[in-house]
């Protein structure tokens, strides 16, 4: 088995122990999981698409803010996204990007930077407005940023509106 696939297995079993429950042990658990995945893009040096898994510490680093937000864990996964380097994550594919803007958006709502989540989220359509229209659980997302906004922007109100949403 290669570098690659190792480390995307402990990638994927890290989303699977967040997607459990919110106990210490779960944290624990999925945060060493990611902590292999880490040491395992340690080893390889580099970020790579060997058997198609685009596994490197880039990868790492967007799944440690994915798991972060599904423990509702704001500000960790605010300050995990700071340490991606602005270079590695504009080589991803435009719907990798926006859907690690609508992470960010989660973390931003989650410590209360409401408008920072409605930038996010806009940005995130922009760059793939399949992936924030198209998918139930970032509609949601931009319905409970819409509930946070007593008088949204138009920005926002127009992309309730493309989801679907009464705005």
């Amino acid at each position: 088995m290669g570098l690659s696939t190792l480390g995307m297995l402990y990638l994927n079993a890290a989303v699977a122990a967040s997607g459990m429950d919110r106990s210490s042990d779960a944290v624990r658990s999925a945060t060493a999981l990611i902590d292999e995945a880490a040491d395992v893009a340690h080893q390889q040096g580099a970020d790579l698409n060997a058997d198609w898994t685009s596994f490197g510490p880039t990868n790492v680093a967007l799944h440690r803010v994915d798991v972060l937000v599904r423990f509702e864990d704001g500000w960790s996964a605010l300050k995990a996204a700071g340490g991606l380097g602005d270079e590695a994550v504009g080589n991803l594919s435009k719907e990798r990007r926006a859907r690690h803007q609508v992470s960010i958006a989660r973390a931003q709502l989650l410590t209360r930077g409401k408008d920072a989540a409605v930038e996010a989220l806009l940005s995130a359509d922009a760059l793939a407005p399949e992936e924030v229209r198209g998918r139930p659980s970032t509609v949601n997302l931009v319905k409970d940023v819409l509930g946070v906004h007593p008088q949204p922007s138009v920005a926002l109100r127009r992309l309730a509106q493309q989801c679907g949403l009464h705005a």
